[in-house]
């Protein structure tokens, strides 16, 4: 369940961005569990909130991207395994293969789609996990699917696994078997036989299985709400919990490297372990992101960490004081990563992309806020709003114009110079000369390589809902058919939240 919390919630006459502060650190594990509460508040669903105004990182971003394959199918990219020269990655449109000898041109090789690309709300790949011959791909409720990848000019479906109404989320190859997550149904273990895999033992003591990381017969498994389990899976028919230690967010992704366990915790960022005893782990350290992490790969004391709107790089070479070496905004959603020598593979829903991390000498134009609705302005009047450039990069960045598509939007100054890690502002706006919605493109030039054009969207006489108005009346039934009237909570403070439920 992916809830998305949208901008409504702002006509609450409260100070938001303190409740939020309040709520932000459990935000995560409630979203897993509201349906416990739902008959008690009026709480949908909550998630995570992000405010893009002030959430990014600050200083040079230190990552310039440099290759990139855009899906020609309805791809929703969502995670990403390196194997040799060869990267895989899954998502809506199943599971694709590219050639990435040149990280700067990842080539697409295959790709073996579970259902046909006319009906993209079919079968889906979350995860994967890389053999010599098969690829094994988690569908959630769809099951785990065998896939011969021997052949790439003809990659066949060979087998499948499936429970009725198990979810199963993140794979894990190790000695001949297979572990796979199943979210609160716990952990399940094949062995592999040909192209079929076999279950031999199912640990149900867990509270939301997401990942899971296999070394030396111990499961380190990513468990949500249940923060980090550590068991002993050297006997899959007496799986025993060695250990249990709660991470400040829910736990979605894990990573082990030299006995630190990383582990990606939603909206609490990434939580460090020393895992070198498994039966005692010890939380080193927590790094704060400023969106929803849910995704880690370590490498050469990197921590690269996908979060949907950006990636980041965190110095983790001292586990008790990580810090921000780089980051970089995502065009779409970075949802799975995998880092390898100071390259970053991100499976950035529409796109796969490539970045590399290091001492970039580019200027890079970045804008905190990419929209605005500057509101019903009667004609004869206008409206103002101030929109800030940022230069992330170490030279200086040159914007040498600034156009509308509309003569309704004009802007203040046109052309900007801004020195290293410095800002400027410019001004909207909107002189309507009717009462019609318009919207315009406002687009930046600049000297910046990656982003020559950067754009931001202006808005105007939409009618829509905004801060301070009197939110529009309405009814609703909860899950158990209660109906619910906005009025009735006059005066209380209300949280909207909207989501889909895949």
């Amino acid at each position: 369940m992916f809830p998305i919390l949208t901008d409504i919630v702002f006509l609450l006459s409260v100070d938001f961005k303190q409740l939020t502060a309040r709520m932000i650190n459990q935000v995560s594990k409630m979203g897993e569990t509201i349906l416990k509460y739902y008959h008690k508040t009026l709480l949908i669903s909550l998630y995570f909130i992000l405010f893009h105004s002030s959430a990014f990182p600050q200083g040079l971003d230190n990552i310039d991207p440099i290759g990139r394959f855009t899906a020609t199918w309805f791809a929703e990219m969502v995670d990403v395994e390196l194997v040799g020269d060869r990267a895989w990655v899954a998502g809506v449109g199943g599971l694709a293969a590219f050639n990435i000898s040149d990280p700067g041109n990842p080539a697409f090789l295959a790709r073996y789609t579970p259902s046909p690309d006319s009906n993209p709300f079919g079968y889906r790949f979350y995860h994967s996990a890389i053999g010599e011959s098969f690829a094994y791909a988690s569908g959630r409720l769809a099951g785990i699917w065998v896939i011969d990848i021997t052949n790439l000019n003809f990659i066949m479906f060979e087998s499948m696994h499936k429970a009725e109404g198990v979810s199963y989320e993140g794979l894990y190859l190790a000695a001949n078997r297979l572990y796979a997550c199943r979210h609160e149904k716990g952990l399940e273990i094949f062995d592999l036989v040909g192209d079929f895999i076999i279950s031999i033992s199912v640990y149900e003591n867990l509270s939301n299985a997401w990942s899971v990381v296999v070394e030396e017969g111990i499961a380190y498994v990513a468990d949500g709400s249940g923060g980090l389990k550590i068991l002993d899976v050297n006997n899959p028919n007496n799986i025993t919990e060695l250990s249990a230690i709660a991470t400040t967010g829910s736990a979605r992704d894990i990573e082990l490297v030299n006995g630190i366990a990383y582990v990606a915790v939603g909206s609490q960022g990434l939580d460090i372990f020393d895992v070198s005893n498994p039966s005692k782990p010890i939380l080193l350290s927590n790094y704060q992101s400023p969106f929803f992490t849910a995704g880690v790969s370590v490498d050469d004391g990197k921590a690269y960490l996908a979060e949907w709107d950006i990636v980041e790089v965190i110095d983790v070479s001292n586990g008790q004081a990580p810090f921000l070496l780089g980051w970089e905004e995502m065009t779409m959603r970075g949802m799975g990563i995998a880092a390898r020598d100071s390259i970053l593979y991100v499976a950035n829903w529409l796109n796969f992309d490539v970045l590399r991390f290091g001492n970039t000498q580019e200027p890079d134009i970045f804008l905190p806020k990419t929209f605005s609705d500057l509101g019903n302005i009667p004609v004869g009047s206008s409206s103002d709003v101030i929109i800030r450039v940022l230069n992330t990069g170490p030279s200086e960045l040159s914007v040498d114009s600034v156009t509308s598509s509309e003569d309704f939007f004009t802007i203040d100054p046109d052309f900007l110079v801004i020195e290293p890690g410095g800002v400027a502002e410019v001004k909207l706006t909107f002189t309507p000369v009717d009462t019609l919605n318009t919207q315009a493109v406002i687009s930046f030039w600049s000297n910046d390589p990656d982003e020559p054009r950067r754009t931001f969207v202006a808005r105007g006489n939409t009618n829509a809902i905004r801060i301070g108005d009197v939110a529009p009346d309405f009814t609703l039934n909860d899950i158990e058919g209660v109906p619910h009237t906005l009025s009735d909570y006059a005066g209380k403070v209300i949280v909207l939240a909207f989501f889909a439920s895949w």
